[in-house]
Order: structure tokens, then C-alpha cells, then sequence
């Protein structure tokens, strides 16, 4: 099991793994991103958690001292429409269930490289008849997926608190009327989605407190530890 780490210890490991995990192959990135719709080999990230995770599972997570219960979400490919799957480090009480689809039953580093399968960067995680990959495909703001969670898992328990960390808020601009106008100039779907859900969501649950940091994508880079 990786051991816990400060967020200094973590950003050197990120800075370690990254060029074990997107390696450049020269021309062979773009034959790859028309032949297998990927970018990189999905073996070197592999390689990577299995160095890291072993043959540990979810459930083994869980064992850890003081560790939280976690969904790791994912996109199921393999039905239609595609579906949130969620990869969970725990069992629900014996008469709960959840409306999301999902196990507990599977390898943790099967689910991360699930939920790492980024479109066009990784191949998607092929589990028996399953098809799974980057769970931002369906729900890029997993606020309503956590609160429904916490209620099967802790019934009748108020939350105290929703922390949602973003990727950069979207902010209005005006635009010149007299050049020519791009669709993805005025609309985009992503930011629309995630922001107007977030605030419904908060609507209608009320938590006792709410964090949500208001980042310009252009305030600065999030893997600069001391400012974030």
C-alpha cells in the first residue's frame, strides 16, 4: 500500500513518474492516436501502479488507519448510453443500495488506471465484458456522486461539509461583434455543465459548509505547491 506522504513528498513523486508514465516515442504518438484512438501505452502507467500499489485491492485501502471511505469514479463504455461506474474501498450496509453501478471487488490499481483512462491519452481498462474508462466523461463535478454516497453509507447523518476543487473557473468576457464568431468561443458545455450543476446541488443539500476555490485557469499552475 502506498504510504501516506506531505504534498511536497507527493509533487516530487509526481515529477519522478510523470516521464515513466507519458513517454514520447517519437512519430510512433500519432500512428498510435489513429491506429489504438491513444496517445501513450497504457503499459508504462500500468507498470507504474503496479510498482507502487502491488496486488493490493480497494477493500485493502480501507484497512489503513484513519482511512476515508472512497469512490473512485469511472465511465462504463460497454452499455448504452454509458454510465457512472463507481470502484468503492467499502461495502454498503445489508439493506442499502446504491443507484450508481460499481464494485468493490477489484484491484486498486486496476481502478486507477480505470479512472486515468483519459480519451485519446490512454486505451480504456478492458475488465471481462466491461469497458471502463475517465470518469469526467460523465460527471467532471462528482459533488452529487459523493453526497448520495455518504447518504447510503451514513443514513439520517447531516454532512457538514462539500469541498469541490475545480480546474479553473470559467469567467464572462464580451466579445467583438464584427469578427467572425466560433462556436466553442461562446459556448462550452463542460464549464456550463459543472458549474450550474454545482450550484444546484447546493440548493437542494444544504451542507453546513461549503468550499469551493474560485481559481482563474490563467491565476497559475495548481502542480505549484506553495501557492496553491
Amino acid at each position: 500500500m502506498l504510504p501516506r506522504c506531505s504534498l511536497d513528498v507527493a509533487a516530487r513523486l509526481y515529477d519522478a513518474l510523470i516521464d515513466r508514465i507519458f513517454v514520447k516515442e517519437g512519430g510512433k504518438g500519432d500512428v498510435q492516436l489513429v491506429l489504438r484512438r491513444a496517445r501513450y501505452d497504457e503499459n508504462h502507467i500500468e507498470d507504474v501502479l503496479r510498482d507502487l500499489l502491488g496486488d493490493d485491492d480497494l477493500l485493502d485501502a480501507a484497512e489503513a488507519p484513519g482511512a476515508p471511505e472512497v469512490a473512485i469514479l469511472s465511465t462504463l463504455l460497454s452499455v448504452c448510453p454509458a454510465t457512472i461506474s463507481l470502484l468503492r474501498s467499502y461495502e454498503y450496509p445489508d439493506d442499502s443500495e446504491s443507484r450508481y453501478p460499481g464494485t468493490c471487488q477489484l484491484s486498486l490499481r486496476s481502478a486507477l488506471r480505470a479512472a486515468t483512462a483519459a480519451p485519446t491519452l490512454f486505451t480504456p481498462l478492458k475488465l471481462k465484458h466491461q469497458l471502463l474508462c475517465d470518469g469526467a466523461l460523465i460527471a467532471n463535478n462528482p459533488s452529487a456522486v459523493a453526497i448520495h454516497e455518504a447518504g447510503k453509507l451514513f443514513p439520517g447523518v447531516p454532512i457538514d461539509a462539500v469541498v469541490s476543487v475545480g480546474t479553473g473557473e470559467k469567467f464572462t468576457k464580451n466579445l467583438d461583434a464584427r469578427e467572425p464568431v466560433c462556436e466553442t468561443k461562446i459556448f462550452n458545455p463542460t464549464s456550463i455543465c459543472v458549474q450550474s450543476r454545482h450550484a444546484c446541488l447546493l440548493k437542494r443539500t444544504r451542507p453546513e459548509k461549503t468550499i469551493r476555490p474560485k481559481i482563474s485557469r490563467n491565476d497559475f499552475d495548481l502542480t505549484e505547491i506553495e501557492r496553491f
